[in-house]
């Protein structure tokens, strides 16, 4: 039953990242770490080579391996909270790609007048602007609103109308019932993977070890 397999494999994905994410909003640094080592039998699997290093690289900095300072540090400072907010954490990296996007954001206005003094304006103003362009946006007289109201981060909608309609396709299809011979479309001869590729990622950690012993070895 390709459809049952193919839609088995996307749940349990889906539930898996939804839980990165609660654990990423609430700062449950050391479930990161354990999602971490589960990404890396993925990576592997899906020959993802630089990832996979990464992740052993994580695993091994919050094991220690490069000192206690670094230990800490990959484990309980990689997540940053801009809002001031409970459970509103975020990744690092993400927060510096919102900054990267807002510093290209406010490149846009110098309108290709680019030097040294106005580059070192915009990026020492970005978090600035954010803050009072909400005081600064004109007003209305009769009501409350900004006459501009800006888009700060994803755009958010409600969803519950067309969630609701997706379940109820779901129910209809009867997705996870299984029947013999169901056909996925889109994803021909779909199969579960049952077996893991233990011996591969096994020579591959030897490699990485050898490696970071070498590392260390040299550097402290």
């Amino acid at each position: 039953n390709e459809m049952l397999n193919f839609y088995y494999d996307m749940l349990f994905a889906g539930l898996l990242q939804c839980s990165a994410k609660l654990a990423t909003q609430h700062g449950d640094s050391l479930a990161l770490i354990a999602y971490w080592k589960d990404s890396m039998g993925t990576y592997h699997e899906t020959k993802k080579v630089k990832y996979r290093k990464c992740s052993h690289m994580k695993i091994a900095s919050a094991s220690g391996v490069l000192g206690e300072k670094v230990m800490i540090d990959s484990i309980y400072n990689s997540l940053v909270n801009d809002q001031g907010l409970p459970n509103t954490n975020m990744e690092m990296d993400l927060k510096i790609e919102h900054q990267n996007c807002d510093f290209k954001n406010g490149l846009i206005h110098l309108a290709g007048n680019y030097t040294e003094p106005a580059i070192q304006r915009v990026a020492k103003s970005v978090d600035v602007s954010k803050m009072l362009r909400e005081k600064l946006n004109p007003h209305y007289a009769e009501i409350d609103k900004p006459v501009h109201k800006p888009r700060l981060g994803h755009r958010t909608v409600d969803w519950s109308e067309q969630l609701a309609v997706g379940v109820k396709d779901v129910q209809d299809a009867k997705i996870f019932k299984f029947q013999a011979g169901r056909k996925m479309p889109g994803a021909p001869d779909y199969k579960r993977k049952a077996t893991f590729d233990f011996k591969g990622m096994d020579r591959f950690l030897r490699k990485y070890n050898a490696e970071l012993d070498l590392y260390v070895e040299e550097t402290f």
